[in-house]
Formats: C-alpha cells, structure tokens, sequence
C-alpha cells in the first residue's frame, strides 16, 4: 500500500579510492536539478568523517513524489554519472515517521 505521509530517505554512497572529488562533482551537477522536482521537500548530502562516505538525506512530500523521483530522469542520469566511482551500489532506505515529543523536533523537516 502506498504511503501518502511525508517520507525520508537515507542513502549512503561510498566513493572509490581517490574518486571522492569526481563524486561530488556529479552531485553538484545533479541536487540542485532535483530540488526543484515535485514534492521534494530535503535533497542534501553529509560527509561521514571516518570512513569519508557520502550520506545523502531526501524527505519528500509522499511516496508518489519519491517514486516519481526514483524512476526519473534525473537519478538515472546521476546513476550512469557515479558509474565507476562508487565502491558497490548506493545503500538506500526508506523511512516513515514514528513522531515522538516536541512535533518541531520528533519528525525530520525541510529547512525552510
């Protein structure tokens, strides 16, 4: 059954040795085009210090935007892009809220 609530995504990317510039090269060219697709509500990346994986964070406005996303032009485009740069596949979960305490701070939101 297909969720209708806000949902968040955690995917996680590991660069090949020395190829961690290419990477977030291909990122530069391709978050910003999908900030501005439906629904898209987060689309940021983190470095994780130790291992200097990339972490991306998505929230996106329902399942259906994130499908829509998911099966677009854009990710296949970033998917052909990594090719080659990445050590396996991007790890990528799906997340549904479970909100506790302060509504403000017990759900992830975007930043605007």
């Amino acid at each position: 059954m297909m969720q209708t609530d806000p949902i968040t995504v955690l995917a996680i990317f590991t660069p090949a040795p020395g190829a961690r510039s290419q990477v977030l090269e291909v990122m530069r060219k391709y978050i910003p085009r999908v900030h501005g697709e439906q629904g898209c509500d987060l689309y940021c990346i983190q470095e994780e210090e130790k291992t200097g994986r990339i972490v991306m964070f998505e929230r996106w406005a329902s399942e259906h935007d994130l499908d829509l996303h998911s099966q677009g032009r854009i990710v296949d485009e970033l998917n052909r892009a990594l090719d080659g740069l990445l050590v396996g596949s991007p790890e990528v979960t799906r997340l549904w809220p479970i909100p506790i305490g302060d509504p403000q701070r017990g759900v992830v939101r975007p930043a605007y």
